[in-house]
């Protein structure tokens, strides 16, 4: 099922490897999850994980030159909209492949070869469960490859917490677990572990919430951020904090963004309430319990919460 993918990383001596903007854990550990495990099996080869982006858990990026990429296979992890790539150079390289988790709408031109499991809590589940196939079994996989794959798995499951987690997300991860002899309790503390002032800022922000009709939402404008002293991506990254509520069905947090002068937002649902198709609508998108949002005004947000009501309504009829 995987020999094309396996093909094309022997063919290619340079190999790039992209992500999303503003990268969550899954993102990051995915495309360096890729990078250990190639040079780890081909010693020939040069890989080189790129993006504009750092994400606080993981800082690292590799610079790679315009005539890298121009002679590379590009591989784009846990994103499939074009406009959420962020290094468009991947279409500059020879091959480009997507591996991805996210229901995909259109592929960038591009894309010669894409492979997708919407059902995978995560994209380094996804990749898990394509190392551990017949097509790669004659290969190994290193314990920071599997360590860099369990991190992936728990940031974006939040520990094995959300709607989308399954007996698969749990299989894969005691592969993991087993083969590299991991110690889930360390790569929980590491994945999501806060120092203090990071910790004070998220209860700033807990402070803020409201909840009205079993939708709970936080909206931070220009001056809350600046008073807080945390990023968009920062604040929105706390959404899931709120998932422990429960007298809530959807929760979502809203970020002012300095460039943007506008707002972009993080949303999360209960099984059942599905706002993948609604994101759409507010340019984001993403998974059916999960999305992203962005460059909405503060009358969208309004006419946003308003739809999540009616989504938690229509749901509400059907059970």
């Amino acid at each position: 099922m995987y020999k094309n993918l396996l093909d094309k990383i022997k063919e290619y001596k340079n190999i790039t490897i992209f992500r999303h903007m503003r990268p969550d854990g899954d993102c990051v550990f995915s495309a360096f999850a890729l990078k250990e495990f190639i040079l780890t099996n081909f010693k020939d080869k040069k890989v080189k994980c790129v993006g504009k982006d750092i994400y606080d858990v993981f800082p690292i990026n590799d610079i790679a030159s315009n005539n890298f990429i121009k002679n590379s296979l590009a591989i784009i992890v846990d994103v499939s909209n074009e406009d959420r790539i962020d290094d468009k150079r991947f279409n500059d390289a020879k091959e480009c492949i997507i591996i991805d988790h996210h229901p995909h709408l259109t592929l960038p031109n591009k894309v010669t070869t894409f492979y997708f499991d919407t059902d995978a809590a995560a994209c380094c589940e996804f990749i898990t469960r394509i190392l551990f196939s017949k097509t790669f079994k004659d290969y190994t996989i290193s314990d920071k490859c599997c360590e860099y794959l369990l991190s992936g798995i728990i940031t974006d499951s939040n520990s094995f917490k959300t709607a989308s987690t399954s007996a698969n997300t749990l299989k894969y991860a005691s592969l993991l677990i087993k083969k590299a002899n991991l110690n889930i309790s360390d790569i929980n503390y590491f994945v999501f572990s806060k120092n203090k002032n990071i910790f004070i800022k998220n209860n700033k922000i807990k402070n803020k919430l409201i909840i009205k009709d079993r939708i709970a939402y936080v909206i931070l404008n220009k001056k809350d951020i600046n008073k807080i002293g945390i990023t968009t991506s920062q604040a929105k990254n706390t959404v899931d904090d709120f998932s422990v509520i429960k007298d809530v069905d959807i929760w979502a947090v809203f970020a002012y963004n300095e460039e943007s002068k506008l707002y972009d937002g993080s949303i999360r649902s209960r099984r059942g309430f599905v706002i993948n198709e609604l994101a759409n609508k507010y340019n984001g998108g993403g998974h059916k319990t999960a999305v992203g949002v962005k460059r909405l005004s503060p009358k969208m947000i309004k006419n946003l919460l308003s739809d999540l009501e009616k989504i938690k309504k229509v749901s509400n009829q059907k059970t």
